[in-house]
């Protein structure tokens, strides 16, 4: 309750008028540097619903421990170690701002828990990308993840997914996720799906299922009925490559 009270004053901060406030990124950038975790993910929720793709870097530094304020000044930059030193980018313009010693900086800390909100707000800005190259790109970002958190941020986002290429990718990565999961019927919902696949991921996927001796006996013929059709089609392929 705190963290959603909090939220909403950010955001309700973030939409007072310009005259009365300061741009909005750089308020819910300067936030991040609360004084209490609670607080904090306030921030990178309030961050994240501003949909702004400079956000991304600062997260990512902020998650990786690189999100510094410089004691002489007060400013949050983003730090790269450099020898002894530190190769400081500002977090609110992006610009150099030379280099400084760790003495110099003070580490925005984060726990587990921001961590966390961290990587969903990360995947859910670039899942909204305009750009659908960069929407695709995403996608594989997120697979990599392979978490029930990334499931739901891949869900969701299909939801709302036009371009064709992009929701085939997003579906083909719930599914992947789906069958790496412990509920049959998504998993059963996964291997229908990929059945026929020409994916050449999809075998090794429905493969793993297959062999997995924890899978239920309706979930393993499944995925051994879509293994046949995905080889189907793959000697179909290679029949008419030859033709």
């Amino acid at each position: 309750m705190a963290r959603l009270l909090l939220t909403l004053g950010l955001l309700a901060l973030l939409a007072a008028p310009t005259a009365a406030r300061a741009d909005a990124f750089e308020d819910a950038v300067r936030a991040l540097n609360a004084d209490s975790y609670d607080a904090k993910l306030a921030a990178v929720d309030a961050l994240a619903a501003l949909r702004d793709e400079r956000a991304i870097p600062v997260l990512n530094a902020m998650e990786a421990g690189d999100l510094f304020v410089r004691a002489s000044d007060g400013i949050l930059v983003i730090g790269q170690k450099e020898g002894r030193d530190y190769r400081l980018t500002g977090a609110l313009d992006g610009q150099d701002h030379g280099t400084a010693g760790s003495r110099e900086l003070d580490k925005v800390k984060v726990n587990n828990r921001v961590r966390g909100a961290i990587k969903a707000a990360v995947g859910r800005l670039q899942l909204e990308n305009l750009d659908p190259r960069r929407r695709l790109a995403a996608v594989d970002n997120v697979l990599r993840e392979r978490s029930p958190e990334a499931a739901e941020l891949l869900r969701a986002a299909l939801e709302a997914e036009i371009d064709t290429g992009v929701r085939a990718a997003m579906e083909f990565g719930v599914a992947a996720m789906d069958l790496a999961g412990d509920d049959p019927e998504r998993r059963l919902a996964a291997i229908d799906l990929l059945t026929g696949s020409l994916d050449p991921r999809a075998r090794a996927l429905l493969g793993q299922v297959a062999a997995d001796p924890d899978a239920s006996p309706e979930v393993k013929q499944a995925a051994e009925a879509a293994i046949a059709a995905v080889e189907t089609n793959r000697r179909m392929l290679e029949l008419v490559a030859n033709l």
